[in-house]
């Protein structure tokens, strides 16, 4: 049999992560993104003006003179602030959205049939297009999430959702398992999953 070839490399997770999001996002144009936030702005300090010309005027008098000069500032940088968080989430939709648009034309799966087996020597996860087995050591972290169980192993990330389980009683089971295979370094960093293993529930 011949040899089987081999390459080494050193991997680091911000350019992994940069070369994962390059690779598989579809651009997002931020012209309508500048226009939004821009109109919005504009919007949120004239409206701002006016909303805090009225509430002053409702201010008792003293307090009125007190704090009225602030107001004037403060109630149309809130607003100000509000927009921004706003565009910013829909921003982050819009992102999501084409991330997850642009898997059919790469050929991946948006959704996926997989086992997880617990072994000696590490967790396998296995679908009928990849497996990966990281092993015990690699496991960072075991974080509970609305979701389901979130492990972190290096530069992956495994989702074990909660509705995969028949009941609670397997899920703790299966939890239990995977936590005693953990490192102690490891288990102090999944209070979650460890107090579960311990017998606490999932409410």
């Amino acid at each position: 049999m011949d040899a089987a070839l081999t390459h080494r490399a050193l991997l680091k997770h911000d350019d992994v992560m940069k070369a994962s999001m390059a690779s598989r996002s579809r651009p997002i144009s931020a012209t309508w993104i500048g226009v939004v936030l821009g109109v919005g702005l504009i919007l949120a300090i004239e409206l701002g003006h006016l909303f805090a010309f009225w509430f002053i005027q409702q201010l008792p008098f003293g307090a009125m003179f007190a704090i009225g000069v602030s107001l004037s500032t403060v109630i149309p940088a809130l607003f100000a602030l509000i927009v921004v968080i706003l565009v910013g989430a829909i921003q982050n939709w819009a992102i999501r959205r084409a991330y997850l648009r642009n898997f059919p034309k790469l050929g991946i799966p948006t959704e996926i049939d997989a086992q997880f087996e617990i072994l000696p020597e590490g967790l396998r996860l296995s679908t009928d297009r990849i497996t990966i087995s990281p092993k015990w050591r690699a496991i960072d972290r075991v974080e509970r999430l609305d979701l389901g169980w979130v492990l972190s192993a290096d530069q992956l990330t495994f989702l074990i959702p909660h509705a995969s389980f028949a009941d609670e009683a397997a899920e703790r089971a299966f939890i239990a398992a995977l936590v005693d295979k953990l490192s102690p370094e490891a288990r102090g960093r999944s209070p979650e999953a460890a107090a579960l293993a311990q017998g606490s529930g999932l409410a």
